[in-house]
């Protein structure tokens, strides 16, 4: 099903649902977006969840979630030289390797959040700030942050009563 996922322009490709989950995102031939806007519904169908491998390795630099988004996905932007995304208030997990080796600078998680999966920003060298919201707990994988170079403004909430191992492994910049 082709959808304008730019916003303002109109990209033509397809993006693959399997109900209200994107599972893939197929450009045109010589069309490579760089910047895209997820819309909250594709042929009446609301959009929920960013699947699994979705959008890894596309090329993207900045992504505009809907508000309905809740799930997103294992290394579902992968490998992208993505340096912003937004963080929906509704969005209660993130899989593991999600934002692996991306460009992100600063990520605010929302609260309401529930799991971050292992690894989830790991190798993002550029990412310089992020925020653990209280409604994790508990709930922050092993190695979330591992190798994140430039990671040097991070605060762990009252009420945390378990650092995950390796969390910051290879964080040099933390203090």
């Amino acid at each position: 099903m082709a959808a304008d996922v730019s916003g303002t322009r109109k990209v033509v490709g397809d993006i693959v649902l399997s109900g209200g989950t994107i599972t893939g995102f197929i450009f045109e031939e010589g069309v490579t977006p760089t910047d895209i806007v997820i819309p909250e519904t594709i042929d009446s169908v609301t959009i929920t969840e960013i699947g699994t491998n979705a959008f890894e390795n596309k090329g993207l630099t900045s992504v505009v979630l809907p508000g309905t988004i809740t799930d997103i996905a294992e290394r579902a932007f992968a490998s992208n030289p993505l340096a912003t995304i937004n963080f929906p208030a509704g969005l209660k997990r993130i899989g593991g390797h999600a934002f692996y080796q991306t460009k992100l600078t600063s990520i605010t998680l929302p609260e309401g959040l529930e799991e971050v999966g292992g690894a989830a920003f790991e190798a993002c060298t550029n990412l310089a700030s992020a925020n653990w919201p209280v409604s994790l707990g508990d709930n922050m994988s092993d190695g979330v942050f591992y190798d994140c170079t430039s990671l040097s403004a991070f605060t762990v909430p009252e009420g945390v009563t378990a650092i995950p191992q390796n969390l910051f492994f290879g964080c040099t910049s933390l203090k």
